[in-house]
């Protein structure tokens, strides 16, 4: 008190704590001084001694404030978020941190880079003087392709002049009586909408068959090294192949969709050689006296569902 009476003489304003009146009120004497120091102390706190620390939480200004680290990785060097919570940041780039962040509940978002995945949100909890991480992974954006065919058509050694381009299934055939009787089919697909240097994951090239062998055959996928008309093709103006079998697949003991995986030559048409499509054939063909054929669904077919398909992923 006598240092408030003090500072108050100091500054002009013992006025205030003058005590007047009759006995009885000096006997209030210490409750009215208590009420003129609080004035006092209010007036103090709106001059320039208002700038004493007060020791007020605050996150911005004290640094008694309750406060921790914020960090977050990215795999991306393109990678830029925002953390929302009790203060907002932006960031980008691999490695990011705020080490006098306020506590409570973070959550980040991240934002799109092209041809890849976006990581989801996370939401964190921050507590006085921990850390929280925040790991955002950028995954390369696979794209799921299916096309149908452009052309196909069967060929004939038995009928080596007749055109097959507009028939709704086609053949591969194995036989020999007294003459060969083979049969091939030759299939494309248009890939220029997938663009040029592609990272091609797989390409699997798949036909549905309405008849199977009389017995287990292999039949091989070779790539076409020369263009073709499905509704001109025959077997004796049958484009060359690839000597190479792409790919071979086993037929099935019943009716469906076989495969084959032509993903090497699906790579090399994106990255700008000639596409011709394949040929598919018999690995054994002149069966002696033993026809085995299997009849596949072409893309004249009816039915949408059956025609051929060539799946692939990709990232670009």
């Amino acid at each position: 008190m006598m240092r408030i009476l003090a500072l108050a003489k100091t500054l002009g304003w013992t006025s205030i704590l003058t005590i007047t009146g009759t006995p009885a009120d000096k006997e209030k004497m210490p409750a009215r001084l208590l009420t003129a120091a609080t004035v006092l102390f209010l007036i103090i706190a709106g001059s320039p001694f208002a700038a004493l620390d007060t020791n007020i939480a605050s996150a911005d200004s004290n640094p008694y404030a309750p406060n921790g680290t914020i960090v977050v990785n990215t795999n991306n060097d393109a990678a830029s978020f925002t953390l929302t919570g009790p203060a907002t940041y932006t960031g980008n780039g691999t490695n990011w941190s705020e080490p006098d962040a306020p506590t409570g509940t973070y959550n980040i978002t991240y934002d799109l880079i092209p041809a890849y995945d976006t990581p989801v949100d996370d939401t964190q909890t921050l507590d006085n003087g921990d850390t929280i991480i925040f790991t955002g992974i950028y995954n390369r954006t696979i794209n799921i392709l299916t096309l149908q065919a452009s052309a196909d058509a069967h060929i004939s050694q038995q009928n080596p002049s007749v055109k097959f381009g507009t028939e709704s299934t086609m053949q591969v055939r194995s036989y020999y009586q007294g003459t060969n009787k083979n049969g091939r089919s030759l299939i494309m697909f248009d890939t220029s909408s997938i663009p040029y240097g592609s990272d091609i994951i797989s390409a699997t090239l798949q036909l549905n068959a309405s008849i199977i062998p009389d017995g287990a055959r292999n039949y091989t996928a070779n790539r076409v090294e020369q263009n073709w008309d499905e509704l001109n093709v025959t077997w004796n103006n049958r484009p060359e192949v690839y000597a190479n079998v792409t790919s071979s697949a086993d037929t099935q003991s019943s009716q469906g969709w076989m495969s084959w995986d032509v993903t090497p030559d699906v790579k090399e048409w994106i990255d700008g050689n000639p596409n011709y499509g394949w040929q598919i054939s018999d690995q054994s063909e002149d069966s002696d006296k033993t026809e085995y054929t299997a009849t596949f669904y072409t893309r004249e077919h009816s039915d949408t569902n059956l025609r051929p398909e060539l799946v692939i992923q990709y990232m670009t």
